[in-house]
């Protein structure tokens, strides 16, 4: 798919190089055969450079990623209201603060 993006935008690898600051075609190459994978920042800057949403770049990647983290993600048990108190925890922690800084406060008198 870069490659495709590339020539729409009407780019040669030399083109798309030079705006990525690379010296030389290489890594955009390598890229576009699959071999290897651009950065998470330059897979940004190509977005920006052939003016494409980055998921689009490696369309089948991004969707074989999606469905296999759909299925993972997915809840295992469910949480209730009542599993979770987190005021008792943040009330009997400052009323612990509270005691100790009390009992800190009378050993130094």
């Amino acid at each position: 798919m870069l490659r495709f993006y590339r020539k729409q935008a009407g780019l040669r690898q030399v083109d798309v190089a030079a705006k990525l600051g690379f010296t030389s075609t290489d890594r955009i190459s390598h890229w576009e055969k699959g071999q290897a994978f651009p950065s998470v920042t330059n897979l940004f800057k190509l977005s920006a450079i052939y003016k494409v949403p980055a998921q689009d770049l490696y369309g089948e990647f991004f969707k074989a990623i999606k469905e296999a983290t759909s299925t993972t993600l997915e809840p295992k048990t469910t949480i209730k209201p009542d599993d979770c108190h987190p005021i008792l925890y943040i009330q009997s922690s400052e009323a612990n603060q509270s005691s100790h800084n009390a009992q800190t406060a009378s050993q130094s008198q």
